[in-house]
């Protein structure tokens, strides 16, 4: 386990993903993956829609936007059961696997460099 998955924002941020995504379910939301990135007060939540035109069709209807106001939401309620005192910077990455596979070898890891 690292130092940023012990760190009480991460692990309230992670759990608000996991409550976000439930929330969105009944959308149907062509997802392909979310991942989180950086430590330390500051991080990146990665949204990988399945294709290219996902990107713009949810920036479009306003479901990316309202991911991020939720994930806020969420966050905040969960401040006094994860002991923190403030909240994290979070940055948001709108992509799509597709992109993925295309330009970076279908790696995650080659994205994010």
């Amino acid at each position: 386990m690292s130092a940023a998955t012990t760190y009480p924002p991460y692990i309230a941020l992670e759990q608000a993903l996991v409550d976000v995504l439930e929330i969105m379910r009944p959308k149907q939301l062509r997802l392909n993956n979310v991942e989180i990135l950086g430590s330390d007060g500051h991080f990146c939540v990665g949204v990988f829609y399945a294709d290219d035109v996902d990107i713009d069709l949810y920036a479009r209807d306003g479901t990316s936007a309202e991911i991020q106001s939720r994930l806020a939401q969420c966050l905040r309620a969960s401040k006094l059961r994860f002991s923190f005192l403030e909240l994290p910077e979070i940055d948001f990455r709108f992509d799509s696997r597709e992109n993925v596979d295309k330009n970076y070898h279908g790696s995650y890891h080659l994205f994010w460099r």
